[in-house]
């Protein structure tokens, strides 16, 4: 979407699943300390809150390792009971897992060499090792499905590899059924609440701060989400007063903001919450009329 003549080296993609703005923030810490910052420009990307009812925004969940997390609390003087409270969640997921019947059957039986990165050489690795190494490779495929017992990852699954991956780290993506979607906006369990706008406030400021002491630019972007133009809830609200805190205390900080960009076209998206090649195509003429990339 940046243009076939850029260098393959140029863009990087460091994409988790599920990380809110804590996670965020204590990521982009630690990608200063080992040097892996941007030299140019810095795409912070916020769930959309109709994407997840609010969720994944200003909660810490348990993608990042807590020593990441340990440290970069410590350099923005986080209150000692929010790190408590994450840690608790953290290993409590931790607990569930270990209590699964099938990740106990597998004690002893999964590799530890084990490959993560998605290629289809590294994938026929993985299912050779699966069918020589294990007891439960024997198994139906269906059986092995339900309980986890595959040593490769659902990624190496055809689809996924017909799909392709790009350089970037992303894959091809691959066209879903586009309906609305709104069973995801519930105020009963909702993730954001009335005055969570300041605590949105208060993690996109840590980042500005932080990164505007760089030499690159810093874009917080929202992407849209499939659903009726112009739609509205408590928790978008919530977001919005949020995002307009931050421009109160900080009249530089830049947004993309596109939770009402064209939500309602389904060519933008290839998935109600995921949107097409169209919309990044947008979205990079935006970044450039910004001139928040040189090329």
């Amino acid at each position: 979407d940046f243009g076939k003549n850029l260098p393959r080296n140029y863009f990087y993609n460091n994409w988790y699943a599920n990380l809110g703005l804590p996670e965020i923030r204590d990521l982009i810490f630690h990608l200063d300390e080992i040097n892996k910052l941007p030299d140019e420009l810095l795409v912070v990307q916020i769930t959309t809150p109709h994407n997840d009812n609010g969720n994944h925004i200003i909660a810490y969940g348990n993608e990042l390792p807590i020593g990441i997390r340990l440290k970069a609390q410590k350099y923005f003087k986080e209150k000692y009971v929010s790190f408590l409270k994450s840690t608790y969640f953290q290993y409590l997921s931790i607990f569930k897992y270990m209590l699964d019947f099938s990740n106990v059957m597998l004690i002893g039986t999964k590799n530890k060499d084990k490959i993560n990165v998605v290629t289809e050489k590294n994938c026929k690795y993985e299912l050779k090792k699966n069918k020589n190494n294990s007891f439960f490779s024997k198994l139906p495929l269906t059986i092995q499905h339900r309980f986890n017992l595959l040593e490769y990852r659902d990624f190496c699954a055809k689809q996924y590899l017909k799909w392709g991956i790009k350089y970037d780290g992303s894959r091809t993506p691959h066209q879903r059924k586009i309906v609305y979607r709104q069973k995801n906006i519930d105020p009963l369990t909702a993730k954001l609440k009335r005055g969570d706008g300041k605590i949105i406030e208060k993690y996109v400021l840590d980042i500005q701060d932080f990164v505007k002491k760089k030499e690159f630019k810093t874009v917080f972007l929202v992407v849209p989400f499939y659903e009726p133009i112009n739609t509205t809830s408590v928790i978008d609200q919530i977001f919005t007063k949020g995002v307009n805190l931050t421009k109160q205390k900080d009249e530089n900080i830049l947004w993309i903001d596109h939770r009402h960009y064209n939500t309602d076209d389904k060519e933008m998206f290839y998935a109600v919450d995921h949107p097409s090649d169209k919309y990044y195509k947008d979205l990079v003429q935006i970044i450039r009329s910004k001139g928040l990339i040189s090329f």
